[in-house]
């Protein structure tokens, strides 16, 4: 009989979780897991809860001023978006000068303040508020997290990515339900009081608890003996916008983006048009969103078993699979298209996030990561009116889409597979061949 703890003279479970979970400097619990909790709960009020209080902010002052409630939300929305994109590469670059800790408190303390300020009775402050609520939640909560498990992980980053957003699209669905039936039976300024004060009094706790780099307390990324500073990638933001690697990431997130934006928004009404009743399609769309969420730790484990541009390229390989059959299928096929293309969208999200890491380190990592999501946006928002007229216009266009959108998924999968093996960046190359320490 195999002795669960190992007493056949192989390492039990136990033993292999206590060292998982180990710092070999400290000895006790690596102090990057406990960033995973504190970081879930600071992207889950700045971004989740603050966002959902709005929200329920604004739905209750609409129908004071419904006439213009519409267009006031579409003005501000998009403009707010635009400022918002522009400004995501010097938030990310302001993130990394004054460090992930610093940016957490700010960013909780100005998410407090909007959520109160949705319940000022003013025509149209609920919008602005709602579209701030949303900028605030990325560059003060989501792009501070990363950054910090980034600069404390190495080995196991994309598994600690992939529990940090495992917990987060569980708690997710509870928030959008909650908040608003909290607010149907309290009065909903008090849940946005409540809402706004709990950002605001929970930010020194919250803030105070991140520890920006593992070096600062005697330890190292991963807890472990880590490889020696000069070997690892560490990239300026102005190395990685001259790196031919970046461009292809970018060029792969885009192409993963857009497979992924149509297979959503157009594949729905195709396969309404071949019969398929709308009341069936909306509730495969509904369970669509629980079914990503087991695949983001699959994608975790498999990005730290195999290089995460292998499981990218297989995850667009899904992606294709799952285009195709929803542009030429039936109900059926229907189904395990959203099946796959639920699997291919949870399994890259960590790896994603983590193949920014991978390629460029740790010096400018939120710079970097938010030029990619501004690069990604701005690639999406012309794509869906796009394939919508051409979709409308041309006979079988939708055919035509679903053909082109698998193409486009195809050429993603070898995007990542060309970006080959991490380099050091030119600072370090000239550090190496003048025989120098990175460090020196």
């Amino acid at each position: 009989m195999i002795d669960p703890d190992g007493g056949d003279g192989r390492r039990g479970w136990s033993e292999w979780l206590s060292e998982f979970f180990r710092s070999d400097n400290t000895g006790g619990v690596f102090y990057g897991w406990w960033l995973v909790a504190i970081g879930c709960l600071v992207i889950l009020l700045g971004r989740e809860i603050g966002g959902a209080v709005t929200l329920a902010a604004y739905t209750a002052w609409q129908h004071e001023y419904f006439d213009n409630g519409l267009q006031w939300y579409a003005v501000v929305t998009l403009g707010g978006g635009a400022v918002g994109l522009l400004a995501l590469p010097v938030l990310g670059s302001a993130i990394d000068r004054a460090g992930p800790r610093r940016a957490v408190r700010i960013g909780l303390a100005l998410v407090g303040a909007t959520v109160l300020l949705a319940v000022v009775p003013a025509r149209g402050l609920q919008v602005i508020a709602l579209a701030a609520t949303g900028g605030l939640g990325l560059v003060g909560a989501y792009l501070p997290v990363i950054t910090v498990l980034n600069h404390w992980f190495r080995r196991r980053l994309v598994i600690a990515l992939a529990a940090l957003l495992f917990a987060l699209t569980i708690a997710g669905p509870i928030v959008d339900f909650g908040v608003p039936l909290l607010a149907d039976l309290v009065d909903w300024r008090l849940v946005a009081v409540a809402g706004g004060l709990a950002a605001v009094a929970a930010m020194p706790a919250l803030s105070g608890a991140i520890r920006d780099r593992p070096e600062y307390w005697g330890e190292r990324p991963d807890g472990l003996a880590a490889d020696p500073e000069g070997n690892v990638p560490d990239y300026s933001w102005r190395e990685a916008l001259r790196s031919r690697q970046f461009w292809k990431l970018v060029a792969a997130f885009c192409c993963a983006s857009a497979v992924e934006s149509v297979g959503h928004v157009y594949a729905a009404p195709v396969i309404v048009d071949r019969g398929v009743e709308v009341d069936t399609i909306r509730e495969i769309r509904q369970a669509d969103r629980y079914l990503t969420i087991p695949f983001i730790l699959v994608g975790g484990l498999l990005g730290y078993r195999w290089p995460v541009r292998y499981v990218l390229s297989g995850a667009a390989v899904v992606a294709t699979a799952a285009i195709g059959l929803m542009f030429v299928a039936h109900t059926l096929e229907f189904l395990i298209a959203i099946l796959l293309l639920a699997a291919a969208s949870g399994i890259a999200v960590a790896p994603g996030i983590a193949a920014v890491a991978v390629y460029f380190g740790r010096r400018n990592f939120a710079a970097i990561t938010a030029m990619t999501l501004l690069f990604k946006y701005l690639v999406a928002f012309p794509i869906l009116p796009a394939v919508g007229w051409f979709g409308s216009v041309w006979l079988g266009g939708y055919t035509v889409v679903g053909m082109a959108t698998a193409v486009v998924s195809l050429i993603g999968a070898g995007l990542y597979l060309t970006l080959g093996q991490p380099r050091l960046s030119p600072s370090q190359r000239r550090l190496v061949s003048r025989g120098a320490g990175a460090s020196d």
